[in-house]
């Protein structure tokens, strides 16, 4: 199931800018349930383990840091998978995307080197950008101004949809491989799996 998830996180990338030419726009809590979701079988078998042997010896110290581990994982990234990321764009529409939506929404703002200053709000987003992968992210970082934010993200959305944009389609392609390769992953442990069973069930 964990693999399948990704591979159709991927698809859904890849073929909507090698078909409709756009890029992706993904709210990072949906990356951090995947993340989450990958983590928690691990989490699962850990606690198990602990309670089947218990407390005691050197195993037990393993099985009882596994967990605290993937706990402090699962804090660590949901405190740094926030705000949007934006998948198969190069960096002309991404900047003119976020300041399209933020005159379209009367905002006024200041460029600077990571951020944009929004300064009637007292607020800010922070932003980054990969040029080789074509993937951007954005990052409101006051929470007080949250409507606000879904306006800018909305705006964003409507830039991408109303105009004509070159989408990255390298990126797209890998994404449409990574796809592909966790698909026959997905399959393969799933027949995996299935034949183990029966094995064990026979014997």
């Amino acid at each position: 199931f964990f693999f399948l998830f990704y591979a159709v996180f991927y698809l859904i990338i890849a073929f909507k800018a090698m078909i409709k030419n756009k890029p992706s726009i993904i709210n990072s809590k949906w990356l951090y349930v995947i993340i989450a979701f990958s983590l928690l079988p691990s989490a699962i078998y850990a606690i198990i383990n602990l309670l089947k042997f218990g407390f005691d010896g050197l195993s037990g110290l393993i099985f009882l840091t596994m967990p605290i581990f993937l706990i402090i994982l699962f804090i660590f990234y949901y405190f740094i998978m926030k705000g949007y990321s934006i998948y198969c764009v190069n960096d002309t529409d991404f900047r003119n995307s976020i300041i399209f939506s933020l005159d379209d929404n009367s905002i006024k703002f200041e460029e600077k080197m990571n951020r944009i200053e929004l300064i009637e709000l007292n607020n800010e987003l922070n932003i980054s950008f990969t040029a080789w992968i074509g993937t951007g992210m954005i990052k409101l970082k006051n929470k007080k101004d949250k409507i606000i934010y879904i306006k800018i993200v909305d705006g964003i959305k409507q830039y991408f949809k109303e105009r004509h944009i070159e989408s990255k389609k390298t990126m797209a392609i890998f994404y449409l491989i990574f796809g592909i390769i966790f698909i026959i992953f997905s399959v393969g442990f799933t027949l995996f799996v299935i034949n183990m069973s029966q094995y064990f069930g026979n014997s």
